[in-house]
């Protein structure tokens, strides 16, 4: 019998990471999770989104940063050398100032799901720019995620939760139409004959992400992977995949495509690069993007 991570049990020092056999208690509940976490911010008197002054002591080397020896996702991007943009005016302002008295703010109701989240920093950099969204990160491993853990809970992020538990599983974790963005970048292609059976995207997984997403939710792949890209493509012209889904944006190489980009120009995505697609782009290979709508 494999030994349980000691990580696992190190994850419930965090008030806003669950584990594999807690999470499930949240399935249908997670608006009124983050709800909670906003009024608590509030009766804390401090902002619910106080994350963007913590998350530059981080990427600085404060604010934990120093405790980690892995490198966070939203670290690395910054230093790829292709000049990416973001849009702060979908967000907030550049100070972090939220322009108006907290109080005044109601509470985020959209939630946004990352598969694969590793440690959490990525998706937490994006949410401590994005107050008008809840963030959600999922993953496996349970090492990544403390290490990450570590680093984001100074950035008091109330609209952040992470949890350790199987994507495959990601029904048992929330109910239908709860979720109204689902993302999956740079996912593990498993593209080798004994790893096949571990591959994320399947039919089944397409069928489970539709149930989950809310009428008109998204789902987003990026990939460097080409057969990975065309399989998802394979495997959504199916019977029984017929209906549920159009697509809306296709694109065989991201970064040079300024149509793509310009229609997320908008969106948290805009201008974001995890770790592992920096590495290809700057080998100038291919990023493959994929949204789709459920209907």
């Amino acid at each position: 019998m494999k030994r349980r991570s000691v990580f696992a049990d190190k994850l419930r020092a965090f008030s806003f990471v669950f584990g594999d056999e807690d999470v499930a208690k949240q399935r249908g509940a997670w608006r009124e999770w983050f709800c909670d976490r906003y009024n608590q911010a509030l009766i804390a008197n401090s902002s619910p989104f106080a994350g963007e002054v913590a998350l530059d002591e981080a990427s600085s080397g404060r604010g934990g940063a120093e405790q980690s020896n892995i490198k966070s996702d939203s670290q690395s991007a910054s230093n790829c050398s292709r000049s990416l943009t973001r849009s702060p005016e979908y967000g907030r302002d550049r100070t972090g100032a939220l322009g108006r008295s907290s109080s005044a703010i109601p509470p985020p109701s959209s939630l946004l799901l990352e598969l694969g989240c590793f440690d959490g920093t990525f998706l937490a950099g994006i949410a401590a720019r994005y107050a008008q969204f809840n963030f959600i990160g999922l993953d496996w491993k349970a090492r990544p995620l403390y290490l990450g853990a570590e680093q984001i809970a100074p950035m008091r992020l109330a609209n952040l939760a992470l949890i350790r538990a199987r994507a495959q599983d990601m029904t048992h974790y929330f109910s239908d139409g709860e979720i109204n963005e689902i993302w999956l970048l740079q996912p593990e292609p498993c593209d080798r004959e004994n790893e096949r059976a571990n591959r994320l995207m399947s039919e089944r997984f397409l069928l489970d992400a539709h149930r989950l997403l809310a009428n008109d939710g998204t789902f987003i792949l990026k990939t460097d992977h080409l057969e990975y890209f065309r399989s998802t493509l394979d495997f959504l012209a199916t019977d029984a995949m017929r209906g549920r889904f159009q697509i809306e944006i296709r694109s065989g190489d991201f970064w040079n495509d300024h149509a793509a980009q310009e229609s997320i120009a908008q969106h948290p995505l805009a201008g974001e690069v995890t770790f592992y697609e920096c590495r290809f782009v700057r080998r100038k290979q291919p990023i493959y993007f994929l949204k789709i709508k459920r209907i």
